[in-house]
């Protein structure tokens, strides 16, 4: 292993927790097989100058290191040698390099996300801990930055990066989306330890709605909450179902409120899924079916 720091934030425990994850990914393997993970690579804005880094979300899940690598030979039976590396390769011969495709085509080489996806998707206890610890400072971040007048987008920007990284965050999860006008919209976010939090608030600039701007309000947040009840295991619903409930819910509630819902009305009003995984990405576990029954320790987010 190359000379790395590990993740300041070892607040996932012992070093067995991401042995673990190592031995769950080696029974997901098929036999005889090995999984290579490429961790991040440094960024430059232009010249020398460097963006922040930031690790690819597989490699950290797997390794704890959350700083640039180098290179990393891990046997998965918890052996971390160049050695392992060499065994595993010293049987392979050498190619040109425009033959690499096809060597990977011989090799039946499969993409690892998949089965990275399934591993990711169920977080275990120290995982939900990091992003209930992410979610409520970056909810009291949130509150305070409603408190306070705002004269432009960049300010309240620096208010919430200010307000997690004060409660014990890491920083901003990702660049906030702000929309301005007599409401406010922002789409920002706490990060604690790798772990995500995902938040879209709206509220008036003037620090009071408008008895329209308040029934309207007051009906996405009733549809929320009564599908964010629904969010157990033994409710037996999917994601996708759980968009359908929304969209129903939604559509009850505009035409209640004089809407024109004929046609597809709501596409337009609500173009979105209401939710997705969440967990080292903001959509974690990309590409993992919406259609699974959800089970307890998988994180999700609902966002009508």
């Amino acid at each position: 292993m190359s000379s790395t720091a590990s993740s300041p934030h070892s607040r996932l425990g012992r070093r067995t927790a991401y042995h673990q994850r190592r031995a769950n990914l080696a029974k997901a393997l098929p036999k005889n097989s090995i999984a290579v993970l490429a961790s991040s690579d440094i960024k430059y804005r232009s010249g020398a100058v460097f963006y922040e880094f930031h690790q690819e979300p597989n490699f950290f899940y797997l390794t704890d290191i959350i700083s640039r690598a180098k290179e990393v030979y891990t046997d998965l039976l918890g052996t971390t040698t160049k050695s392992a590396f060499k065994r595993y390769f010293s049987s392979l011969k050498k190619v040109p390099s425009e033959g690499f495709g096809k060597l990977l085509q011989e090799n039946n080489v499969r993409p690892l996300r998949p089965i990275m996806n399934n591993l990711r998707v169920k977080k275990s206890e120290a995982e939900i801990l990091n992003m209930r610890k992410a979610g409520q400072v970056s909810g009291r971040a949130f509150t305070e930055t409603m408190k306070t007048p705002m004269g432009t987008e960049k300010d309240l920007w620096t208010m919430l990066d200010t307000g997690f990284k004060i409660g014990g965050l890491d920083g901003s999860a990702y660049v906030p989306v702000v929309a301005g006008g007599k409401l406010v919209l922002v789409d920002a976010g706490g990060e604690y330890g790798g772990y995500i939090t995902d938040i879209t608030r709206t509220w008036p600039v003037n620090g009071k709605f408008t008895d329209p701007q308040r029934d309207l309000y007051e009906m996405i947040l009733k549809v929320q909450r009564s599908v964010v009840s629904l969010c157990r295991e033994d409710a037996d619903l999917s994601l996708d179902k759980l968009h359908r409930i929304t969209e129903d819910g939604l559509r009850d509630g505009l035409k209640s409120l004089g809407f024109n819902m004929e046609g597809n009305a709501l596409e337009i009003l609500f173009p979105h899924h209401v939710g997705h995984f969440i967990g080292l990405d903001v959509h974690d576990a990309p590409g993992h079916p919406r259609t699974g029954r959800l089970t307890a320790g998988e994180c999700i987010t609902i966002e009508p």
